[in-house]
């Protein structure tokens, strides 16, 4: 099946008969117009045709008695159902009138038009929620979203509605929703991914109740636990001692840029997401206060945080003092505030990182570290972390530092000082021997 024009720049889609009934003495081909000449509209006509096409020829194989009249009878019906849908306006800007829909058209017993959802339940269980998650994921896009945000969501509920194709299930229940929670289990995913999937599932699902497409969310009374085959030490990979002395003093390294260096070290000694320090600008590092620190915050052009817990005052660690970061700031300090490092926000989601990590994992290569054998840049980030707990730390004083979710935490200027001298004598606990010693 695919699109073609047609002399009279009309475009068409040529439908090819499966070769099991070209045995049986069909024909080769079906050439069926799109009643337009515009491409872009042909290419989205040609897509729904073919799925829908391509849907009922493997039905039709299903009946071995099937006949050439049904047949093509079957194929006028999808054609003429998705021409009735068509929008008149479409129809009188690009040139081609919608045929009159025939009412003596004799239609195969398991194919009812009256009924939509009948057909459509041939067609694909899911069909409905496809639709629908379309529109869900325009909703999500004009709520200012980033774009990664609204693939994840359009991946993992996919997931969801591929398994109701697979189980044939157009109007799951709350016991299907168990069903595919118990799917999701075994499909060797860390809890934490599994937690997603079902949480972008319910919220679409949620939506859709809003919106009255289905009566009842069947997700809605469910809140299923992921557990994970590892110790929760094990999830997130650290940096070892020597991984760390291999790095951090080989001359590649050193002969990487300042901007490079600098970023590695703010993740490692402050426990900063890889995005973070990249996005810093000169304002943000607070250099002449009695405790020199780092505003994490998203007032700066395309600067941009993964929650609200994000928002936080870091201290910066003595060693990073010492080996000259305040000196650095001030070299990069003019009268209009810009951004510390010369790194840029890339693609849809501005993301400051990218160039960064990339280099970072070429580093990497050069000095022998095996791709998925290797802790990443974000790892230094659990190093620090991990670091931290070694000490016994308490948690939620970890959590005010990196950022962490807790509900105890105020970012207003009252009690910052003490504040930041509490975290400071944390910080400055995280030694790494042969780095900061």
């Amino acid at each position: 099946m695919y699109l073609f024009k047609h002399t009279s720049s009309v475009y068409y889609t040529r439908v090819n008969y499966p070769s099991a009934l070209q045995k049986k003495g069909y024909p080769t081909e079906k050439r069926i117009s799109l009643l337009t000449k515009e491409r872009k509209l042909a290419i989205i006509r040609n897509l729904e045709m073919s799925a829908h096409l391509k849907s009922l020829f493997i039905d039709l194989l299903k009946d071995s008695d099937m006949d050439f009249y049904t047949c093509s009878t079957s194929i006028d019906a999808v054609v003429e159902t998705l021409r009735s849908n068509y929008r008149e306006e479409d129809q009188n800007r690009y040139y081609a009138s919608l045929p009159a829909v025939q009412d003596d058209i004799q239609l195969p017993r398991h194919i009812d038009l009256q009924d939509e959802r009948t057909y459509l339940q041939t067609v694909s269980p899911s069909y409905h929620f496809r639709r629908w998650l379309a529109q869900f994921i325009q909703s999500k896009s004009t709520e200012g979203v980033v774009a990664l945000t609204t693939h994840q969501l359009q991946q993992r509920v996919s997931h969801f509605l591929d398994y109701l194709d697979r189980e044939e299930l157009s109007e799951p229940t709350t016991g299907d929703m168990l069903s595919y929670i118990d799917h999701l289990r075994s499909e060797g995913r860390s809890a934490k991914t599994n937690k997603d999937y079902f949480a972008s599932t319910k919220q679409f699902l949620s939506w859709c109740t809003i919106k009255e497409f289905i009566l009842v969310n069947p997700a809605q009374s469910l809140k299923p636990s992921f557990k994970n085959t590892k110790h929760a030490s094990e999830q997130r990979e650290r940096w070892s001692i020597s991984e760390l002395h291999h790095f951090f003093l080989s001359e590649d390294f050193k002969r990487q840029s300042e901007d490079f260096q600098w970023i590695s070290y703010l993740q490692l000694f402050c426990g900063f997401r890889t995005q973070e320090p990249c996005q810093l600008y000169t304002n943000d590092v607070h250099c002449d206060e009695a405790i020199p620190h780092i505003s994490i915050a998203d007032y700066y052009p395309h600067q941009h945080l993964k929650n609200q817990h994000a928002v936080r005052y870091v201290p910066i660690h003595p060693y990073l003092i010492e080996r000259g970061f305040l000196d650095f700031v001030r070299s990069r300090t003019s009268a209009t505030n810009q951004p510390l490092f010369h790194y840029s926000p890339q693609g849809a989601d501005n993301d400051w990182s990218k160039l960064y990590r990339t280099q970072f994992g070429k580093l990497q290569t050069r000095l022998g570290m095996k791709a998925k054998q290797r802790p990443t840049a974000y790892s230094l980030r659990h190093t620090f972390i991990d670091e931290l707990k070694q000490l016994d730390e308490p948690e939620h004083r970890v959590a005010e530092i990196v950022g962490h979710v807790n509900p105890h935490m105020t970012f207003g200027r009252y009690g910052k000082k003490s504040q930041l001298e509490k975290q400071f004598q944390i910080v400055s606990k995280v030694q790494i021997g042969g780095l900061s010693c």
